[in-house]
């Protein structure tokens, strides 16, 4: 029975030449639609824009544009799959784009739903999730070529995700209930 199991995982892992890992056959199928069309020379923000791409059908372009998994988990995706810079780098962002929201409601007293807090980092991860994990794989990358140095180094990326989390908890009303006009005007009054 062990050696059934074996044989079954076996089945659903090929390894990468390039890198020596092992991955699904479902991301291998992706990782050679990404060779097809020679993702290896471009960036992301230019990618979905090449002929290659352009020239896929559109159940290929889905296959290697969107990841469900990654539009539902968001950065923790990137985490989960080895990839903890660009992770924590938009794990940042989505704190940042929270504490944006957070004063937005603040300052006007309209409450923002919360679909708005997830939907757009989501959108972005489950789209870029699939290119970000082959350039990972393929190429050893570890951040975006277009982020600041700072965004590339374990201290940088710390300090990134500190200062939006510590507005976040400054700026963030404190018991459930009180107003935002209580918050706006003592904002430190919490931590005292």
């Amino acid at each position: 029975m062990e050696e059934e199991e074996k044989l079954t995982v076996s089945e659903k892992t090929t390894a990468t030449p390039e890198s020596g890992t092992n991955v699904s056959r479902k991301w291998e199928e992706r990782f050679e639609l990404f060779g097809k069309i020679s993702a290896d020379d471009s960036l992301i923000r230019k990618f979905f824009r090449t002929p290659g791409f352009k020239g896929l059908d559109s159940k290929e372009q889905k296959t290697i544009r969107w990841n469900g998994l990654a539009l539902l988990f968001g950065p923790l995706y990137y985490f989960c799959k080895g990839m903890w810079r660009k992770g924590a780098v938009l794990l940042g962002v989505v704190w940042l784009f929270g504490v944006v929201l957070t004063l937005v409601e603040l300052f006007s007293g309209e409450s923002i739903p919360g679909l708005v807090y997830w939907l757009p980092s989501a959108f972005i991860c489950g789209q870029l999730a699939n290119f970000d994990y082959y350039r990972h794989i393929r190429h050893r990358d570890k951040a975006w070529s277009f982020l600041p140095t700072f965004l590339t180094t374990p201290k940088g990326i710390a300090a990134w995700l500190i200062v939006p989390f510590v507005l976040g908890v400054l700026l963030t009303p404190g018991e459930p209930g009180t107003s935002g006009e209580n918050a706006a005007s003592d904002p430190l009054g919490r931590l005292g």
